[in-house]
């Protein structure tokens, strides 16, 4: 393992219908794929996707991983989305 990090937990929003939960994330991602565990689930609006959600995220993630290694933990996730972007 590179960076010696086992797993990274992801922030997601997802669209809650019919009492499903369905991850509107990805592209190719089957809807009827359901989403099962969570470390934390919290209700927001529309409007907070971006700036507080990724504070939120960042917040979960210092918890998680130590203040001293969110920096390195942020720039990880970073180049794991843009090589799966790729």
């Amino acid at each position: 393992m590179k960076y010696s990090i086992e797993y990274i937990p992801e922030a997601h929003c997802y669209l809650e219908y019919r009492g499903a939960r369905i991850d509107l994330t990805h592209y190719n991602l089957d809807p009827g794929e359901q989403i099962t565990e969570f470390f934390i689930e919290k209700q927001i609006a529309p409007d907070d996707i971006g700036e507080m959600k990724q504070k939120f995220h960042k917040d979960f993630l210092r918890q998680h991983y130590g203040k001293d290694r969110l920096n390195n933990i942020w720039h990880v996730r970073e180049k794991c989305i843009s090589a799966l972007s790729a």
